[in-house]
């Protein structure tokens, strides 16, 4: 009976290890062969999607998204015309010092890195909106041929043309680090809801629907319409991860990979409504 307490104490102070681990990586992520870490901001989220989005700096395109996908998302997918505006209005701003262009470029998550002229939403979604610039995307050509000595396979907003006033997307360098872009992910509600999925994969039996219980009461108290519906929210993804806490190890329970799963998206949500 020592043996089994001790081994449960330590998988659970593992997990709480690992949760801490997770938290940190969500804010902060540190690339190979950046010269610093990942700067990301504050979520801002769009009552029409439903979806929340944040700003990081000083990425590539690539490292952008690599990080985007490690939180559940992708880089900004735009859809129509009022999702572009949305992130005009929420996230433009000035260049740094010694920028030619006046407004900062952020990265989004259309690329033609796969097929060069054919462009797609890094998150497979399907194309129903573009607003390039006249001109664009050029590859970095001149109408007269003459070409930069690289591809431009991803696209940013934001670029302005500052002779006509053009604001709108160019391609561009994905391989230039000094950038920024613009993540997206789904609502907390509906990550909660693919949570969800996740635990019925796994086929736990009664395990299963007391932890799909649990998210569900999340889910419920993540309604706009309810009063402390974000406070109550974290509480209840707090009850969730005692839960798997408890049932990892145990005969009929968790693996500790499933267990891992579960903690770390549990913990994007809380992490995306602000517990």
């Amino acid at each position: 009976m020592r043996t089994a307490s001790r081994g449960s104490r330590l998988i659970r102070a593992a997990l709480v290890l690992l949760a801490g681990v997770v938290i940190a990586l969500v804010g902060v992520v540190a690339w190979p062969g950046a010269a610093s870490a990942l700067d990301v901001g504050q979520w801002q989220g769009n009552p029409a999607t439903g979806h929340y989005y944040r700003q990081v700096d000083n990425v590539t395109w690539a490292q952008a998204e690599a990080y985007a996908v490690s939180i559940g998302g992708h880089l900004v997918t735009i859809n129509d015309q009022a999702e572009q505006d949305w992130l005009e209005a929420t996230f433009t701003q000035p260049s740094s010092p010694g920028d030619p262009q006046p407004l900062r470029t952020l990265w989004i998550g259309f690329n033609d890195r796969a097929v060069e002229g054919t462009w797609v939403w890094s998150s497979g979604e399907p194309v129903t909106y573009t607003h390039w610039q006249p001109y664009e995307p050029n590859n970095g050509c001149t109408l007269d041929g003459i070409c930069l000595p690289w591809t431009e396979n991803a696209a940013q907003m934001n670029w302005t043309k500052i002779e006509q006033g053009w604001v709108g997307w160019n391609d561009f360098d994905e391989n230039r680090s000094d950038q920024s872009g613009i993540v997206e992910v789904p609502g907390a509600s509906e990550q909660a809801a693919d949570l969800t999925g996740i635990v019925d994969s796994y086929d736990l039996g009664k395990l299963g629907k007391s932890l799909n219980d649990e998210l569900v009461r999340v889910q419920r108290a993540l309604n706009p319409n309810k009063k402390q519906h974000t406070e109550q929210a974290c509480k209840k993804l707090d009850s969730f991860l005692h839960d798997v806490q408890a049932q990892t190890g145990k005969k009929k329970g968790l693996t500790m990979e499933q267990a891992t799963e579960l903690t770390t998206r549990a913990e994007q949500i809380k992490t995306v409504i602000g517990c």
